[in-house]
């Protein structure tokens, strides 16, 4: 399935995706860092969330990651997010949060160009491009559904967690609505 044939069929959406079928398309779907040239952009600062589409469905970003970057430990409250891999590698650590706050690991996988994940609403788990070795960057395509609004941030060693607002879904799916209305 092309880029086009894959939003296509995103845009034929009335509602969110479950994440089974999301992982589905995402497996189907044949994408080159070539095709996403306009949109890739790294910075040595952190890795960056650059917008490729947003629908009230749907949210795609594709997220790029210079080695040894990595995102905060989090969750996608109220959203189904799956990602797949164009270059490079990804490490992603799935955690377990005890009653108490404690965060305990619970899985660590790699996933290489091609390969898919998901994780759905109160998921927690840390993932990015722990290859500083290989000097390798890594691109990955998220796609959140419904489009993600905040999610939680927690830490591994203090119980607290911080709400944060998806501020580039936010300004996107503000832009949609805009030009869906003045359209």
């Amino acid at each position: 399935m092309t880029l086009n044939e894959f939003f296509a069929h995103l845009d034929q959406q009335d509602d969110s995706l479950p994440m089974p079928v999301l992982v589905r398309l995402l497996q189907q779907l044949t994408v080159s860092e070539t095709e996403m040239a306009h949109v890739i952009s790294f910075s040595e600062t952190g890795y960056t969330r650059n917008v490729v589409r947003v629908t009230p469905i749907y949210a795609a970003l594709l997220l790029c990651w210079c080695p040894g970057q990595e995102s905060p430990i989090h969750d996608h409250h109220g959203s189904a997010c799956g990602v797949r891999v164009i270059k490079g590698t990804l490490t992603e650590t799935q955690f377990k949060r005890h009653p108490d706050g404690r965060l305990e690991q619970m899985l660590r996988s790699t996933l290489h160009a091609g390969k898919v994940c998901g994780s759905c609403d109160a998921d927690i788990h840390i993932i990015g491009n722990e290859m500083a070795d290989a000097g390798q960057n890594l691109i990955t395509l998220h796609v959140y559904t419904p489009p993600l609004k905040h999610f939680h941030y927690y830490f591994r060693d203090d119980p607290r967690v911080e709400t944060v607002l998806d501020v580039e879904t936010a300004a996107a799916l503000r832009d949609y609505n805009v030009a869906a209305t003045t359209g």
